[in-house]
């Protein structure tokens, strides 16, 4: 979940990074995702204030630059100010909670992108998410002066039980588990691509009918807001970091029934605190395969992920098309983002026998090594 374009303002970045929270892409969209959570101004407010809390401080340490080219660090936010909204009614206090916890998911984004992207290759997705709202969950218990009142539902008709859930656990994600907020995101979905808001339902079926095979009451099996785990499961595996296909559908599919018990699970042990399980079993389990199926080049892979499932699936198709089957495949011998020093026929070494060679350089926080940098040692990159 990597934002596109050059966001430098508030303006540009934050409805960028909502609309990421969904794997979605465009201004408009995500203005109108913040648009639904203002319907409940305690969520959408408190969100707020933790994104310009974060942004902040990210231009106070001079980070300005990769925080706007990073929708992990927006959506990240907002998900956190959004649950702490959850938690109690508009009041300086909690305003004042969402944006010390805004102001720390930048550090927790910071230290687990620079991990997970180094070592393991891997996006952090809303792990920062789930660790900074629990933190501050268990914090905030039993404090009477942050009480809520309870959410009200804008819009409840009556339907189905299947799409009432559907619709009830696409809201959920945004702390808001009614059927109309549910109804703007689902719109918003096919807008954006039918390929997505198919593995959304999809995903949702799946789910929620295996849980029901497990035993849960098939009512509280629709019904369990939770189910957007799977709905993104589904998006995440089944068309964006893996090209569509129907091996990519299947792989996605059998995601979902794992994530099955490992929410169970986590209700469970998280229960006796009173903590929800977030998006874990979603990190969980979509970490874990994409981990995985990097490991065997699994040949659905994306090389390039296109800011919709369709315009993947069309590039896929034409590299493979235009290109021969036994062309060698030259990878990087490292991961994470590098900067390209010089390059072919560069202007300095690279001439002669040496003209094809590069040179990368690994930056981190705004600078390529510590010290004076007069040591090849001084420079992260070496070794």
């Amino acid at each position: 979940m990597v934002m596109r374009g050059n966001f430098k303002t508030p303006l540009d970045f934050i409805p960028a990074g909502c609309a990421e929270i969904f794997f979605l892409h465009g201004r408009a969209i995500g203005v109108l995702m913040l648009a639904v959570t203002l319907m409940e101004p305690r969520i959408g407010l408190s969100g707020l204030v933790a994104i310009f809390s974060a942004y902040g401080f990210a231009a106070l340490i001079g980070m300005r630059q990769g925080f706007t080219e990073n929708g992990f660090y927006t959506y990240n936010a907002l998900l956190i100010g959004f649950s702490l909204g959850n938690l109690f009614d508009i009041s300086p206090l909690g305003l004042l909670f969402a944006a010390t916890a805004g102001a720390l998911s930048l550090m927790v984004c910071l230290s687990m992108n620079q991990v997970f992207s180094q070592y393991l290759r891997l996006p952090v997705f809303s792990l920062p998410f789930v660790i900074v709202s629990s933190m501050f969950y268990l914090a905030l218990e039993g404090r009477p002066e942050l009480d809520s009142a309870g959410l009200g539902l804008w819009f409840d008709p009556a339907l189905p039980l299947w799409i009432e859930g559907f619709l009830t656990s696409l809201g959920a994600l945004l702390f808001l588990p009614d059927v109309g907020s549910g109804a703007v995101l689902a719109l918003l979905l096919l807008w954006h691509s039918r390929i997505q808001f198919l593995l959304a339902v999809g995903g949702f079926l799946i789910g929620a009918g295996f849980a029901g095979l497990l035993g849960t009451p098939l009512e509280q099996a629709w019904l369990e807001p939770g189910n957007f785990n799977f709905i993104l499961i589904a998006i995440t595996l089944g068309g964006v970091f893996l090209v569509p296909s129907g091996s990519s559908f299947a792989v996605a599919a059998l995601a979902v029934c794992i994530a099955v018990p490992l929410s169970d699970a986590a209700e469970v042990l998280l229960s006796p605190y009173d903590l929800p399980f977030f998006t874990l079993p979603f990190n969980a389990v979509t970490l874990l395969f994409l981990y995985g199926l990097g490991l065997i080049r699994f040949p659905q892979m994306a090389t390039v992920i296109e800011p919709t499932p369709e315009a993947t699936l069309d590039h896929h198709l034409g590299v493979r098309h235009h290109s021969p089957a036994d062309e060698p495949v030259v990878r990087l011998p490292f991961s994470g983002s590098w900067t390209l020093w010089q390059g072919f026929n560069g202007p300095w070494t690279h001439q002669g026998t040496q003209r094809y060679a590069c040179d990368f350089l690994l930056e981190v926080v705004g600078s390529t090594h510590r010290d004076d940098g007069t040591r090849l040692e001084h420079y992260y990159a070496w070794g």
